[in-house]
């Protein structure tokens, strides 16, 4: 019969399987360690850079063989699919990875590299946000326009807000009593107060917001 090889570098993990329930014995799937490479892209555009001797100096003061070494201990940790944001808690000894397609996120041990646990958030998670106390996460629900809180504690959900429709960007203010939400479809950024969870402004932003930032 007529054969395919295939790699999987650029689609999710949910893909392979989707090839795996439709062919059953049919399909042979091989997984290996990734070859990694560690990139270093100066603008050129930008002083000192502009200066071909200032990039020629940088390109032989880096260790590449201290590079190679780091990424040799990089591990492959698998998530649930379609792995989209990522926050490290406070201390930096957690990182959370929001998996769109599994309805979840992954908490991930630093020191390990092991997922330790996986917290039920809702459709579609696009990105999140953790308070500055690290009591509360705030979850962008795509599918169901809305932002989510949930009790980092008890990893359940205490409350929703309805924003608009594709709900993406979520970032909590610093001083924790503020939470912004983007939507696409509205073109617009929601802000939300966390203590009485309510909606209490929408800013009209121009087309698809996905991400924001705050200036200091």
């Amino acid at each position: 019969g007529d054969q395919a090889a295939m790699e999987f570098r650029g689609l999710p993990p949910k893909s392979r399987d989707d090839l795996v329930a439709a062919l059953g014995k049919d399909i042979t799937v091989q997984e290996s360690d990734w070859n990694c490479s560690l990139l270093v892209t100066p603008n050129h555009k930008k002083k000192p850079f502009d200066d071909v001797r200032v990039r020629r100096a940088l390109t032989l003061a880096i260790d590449r063989w201290a590079g190679s070494e780091s990424l040799s201990k990089i591990a492959v940790v698998k998530t649930g699919n379609r792995a989209r944001h990522l926050r490290f808690s406070a201390d930096r000894k957690m990182l959370y990875v929001a998996a769109s397609d599994s309805n979840r996120v992954d908490v991930i041990d630093v020191a390990t590299l092991k997922v330790v646990d996986r917290i039920d958030v809702g459709p579609d998670p696009e990105v999140f946000d953790i308070s500055p106390d690290g009591k509360t996460m705030y979850v962008g629900n795509e599918d169901d326009a809305e932002l989510s809180f949930f009790d980092m504690g008890t990893r359940k959900k205490v409350g929703s807000v309805k924003v608009g429709a594709e709900a993406e960007g979520v970032l909590a203010h610093p001083n924790g009593k503020i939470v912004y939400v983007t939507s696409e479809v509205a073109h617009m950024v929601h802000v939300v107060d966390t203590g009485t969870r309510r909606l209490t402004a929408n800013i009209l932003v121009g087309d698809r917001p996905r991400r924001l930032a705050l200036t200091p």
